[in-house]
């Protein structure tokens, strides 16, 4: 082997060495460039994600969620002749913020069926009247008695509305930017029998 050949042969073997290695670095820009968008698609799925979250969080913490529940009974007197309807309501408050029912701005009301007699409206079974509303935490329940005067037996259609006020709405407002008063409304329909 000549020097020639040496030298020959130690460029061929440096040109392999240089294409191997242009092989790898290839392989390896290509490996990183992808981990690189996948971290990119991963990191802008996170900030949709807290996006959402963050969305959620505030529709949750703002978002008043009574639950209504009604149970009527016929109230008679001593001769059996119906003397009228209580509703014993159970209101309970089902979001994560604090809510102000407002009795004042609550509707309850009972109407014969297929009659074209006016509607009847009931009143708070309050020793209290000074009382305004009521102030419900988070999971805490309301117990409330309301009486209807009724003297018509038959199927009436009862219709409760409670009103949360403008207090427990405050953050809502300054969240939708809407000016003026206004309120939301959480409610239960039933029929009630008064047939013995």
């Amino acid at each position: 082997m000549t020097l020639e050949d040496i030298r020959n042969l130690a460029q061929i073997t440096q040109a392999v060495a240089v294409s191997f290695g242009a092989v790898v670095a290839s392989i390896w820009a290509i490996y990183t460039f992808m981990a690189l968008r996948a971290k990119s698609k991963a990191e802008l799925e996170l900030v949709k994600l807290e996006v959402e979250l963050e969305k959620t969080r505030k529709e949750l913490s703002s978002q008043p969620m009574i639950k209504v529940e009604v149970t009527p009974r016929a109230v008679r007197d001593s001769k059996g002749a119906l003397f009228g309807i209580v509703l014993s309501i159970k209101l309970e408050n089902t979001g994560n913020v604090f809510e102000f029912v407002d009795l004042k701005a609550s509707s309850l009301h009972a109407q014969l069926c297929d009659s074209n007699v006016e509607t009847i409206v009931g009143s708070f079974a309050r020793i209290n009247r000074s009382v305004e509303g009521l102030a419900l935490w988070s999971g805490e329940c309301a117990y409330e008695e309301v009486f209807i005067p009724a003297k018509d037996e038959g199927l009436y259609i009862v219709n409760c509305s409670f009103v949360v006020s403008q207090e427990s709405n405050d953050c809502i407002t300054s969240q939708a930017n809407r000016n003026g008063d206004y309120s939301l409304s959480f409610g239960s329909g039933l029929y009630f029998s008064t047939y013995a």
